[in-house]
């Protein structure tokens, strides 16, 4: 078991987003590197920090993920919507991540921004995820 998990906890939630069929109804993919033909909208997996934390005994490691979510419909409505299926399939999600034991997922922070462009809206939801190694 590696100490740094956010590469098995990435795979993790991007088998329980691809396996969802509401959320696919809804996005063309999700991506952790975009292709250069991909139609709107989509899902990233973004950035990620993990630490290391312990008490008594035990230790683990405690990893921020970031999902972006991007759209060309006009308004942050279709932003919005996605970033709600994202929130019911990940807060407090029970996800199976080989070789670590996951203790809690839980939702940190969601924004909408319109891009500088004006016609590209961005969600942005942060999830902070435990695991004990």
């Amino acid at each position: 078991m590696s100490a740094d998990s956010s590469w098995e906890l990435q795979q993790a939630i991007y088998g329980a987003l691809t396996g969802d069929s509401t959320l696919m109804a809804l996005i063309t993919g999700v991506h952790d590197h975009v292709p250069q033909e991909a139609a709107f909208p989509y899902v990233t997996i973004g950035e990620s920090t993990a630490r290391a934390w312990g008490a008594a005994g035990v230790s683990g490691i405690e990893t921020t993920l970031v999902m972006h979510v991007w759209s060309r419909q006009r308004g942050h409505k279709e932003v919005k919507q996605i970033m709600a299926e994202i929130h019911r399939i990940l807060h407090d999600a029970d996800l199976t991540v080989p070789g670590h034991v996951l203790v809690w997922l839980r939702h940190g922070f969601s924004q909408t921004i319109t891009g500088k462009d004006g016609a590209t809206y961005h969600g942005i939801a942060q999830y902070a995820l435990t695991n004990q190694a």
